[in-house]
């Protein structure tokens, strides 16, 4: 697995601040007909995406450590319920609780569908409008399990680091991202 976690910033580190924290009723919720329905354009009262990203600077859209414990469980409950499904590209075993579907298929059947209906705007702005200091930077590999980087992240974050920036829950899956980072 390639996996990578590095120290940007660590001066002045200061405990972990409590994250909103996504109840079992939340997460069930993200995956209602509803939720994932594409939608043609945005309801009034949800925020733009791209404008989200334009007014947030970029070292800011960063997940916390609650938000890796948050995705790991919305996963594992979604492959427990049949919502997440093996695919052609990657014939997970729903029964594995080590390795579980790979980055990509997260993203196709998780990351775009749900912050596609929030707006548009990254995991990260979704889950953190303003936007979180950015104490560390994690690559991965879109072929790596969800549940083997999300372990190692948990297991590797630094006490005191209160966001990481992570290609595919920081960009925005559903825009141009190069259109956002020049």
């Amino acid at each position: 697995s390639l996996f990578w976690l590095k120290c940007m910033h660590m001066p002045g580190m200061v405990p972990l601040a409590s994250s909103p924290h996504t109840s079992d009723e939340d997460l069930t919720s993200l995956f209602s007909e509803d939720a994932w329905a594409l939608e043609e354009g945005l309801e009034e009262g949800i925020p733009d995406g791209e404008v989200l990203h334009a007014t947030v600077p970029q070292d800011r859209w960063c997940v916390s450590y609650q938000d890796f414990e948050d995705l790991r469980r919305l996963v594992r409950q979604a492959v427990r319920k049949g919502l997440m499904v093996p695919t052609g590209a990657d014939p997970f075993d729903p029964h594995d609780a080590d390795i579980g579907p790979i980055i990509g298929t997260v993203n196709e059947q998780v990351i775009k569908p749900t912050t596609r209906r929030a707006g548009r705007m990254s995991w990260a702005l979704m889950r953190h409008r303003e936007g979180l200091p950015c104490d560390l930077f994690i690559t991965h590999c879109w072929l790596e399990g969800i549940y083997e980087l999300t372990s190692k992240v948990l297991h590797s974050w630094p006490f005191g680091a209160r966001g990481a920036y992570c290609c595919v829950l920081s960009n925005p899956q559903c825009l141009d991202i190069g259109k956002l980072i020049g």
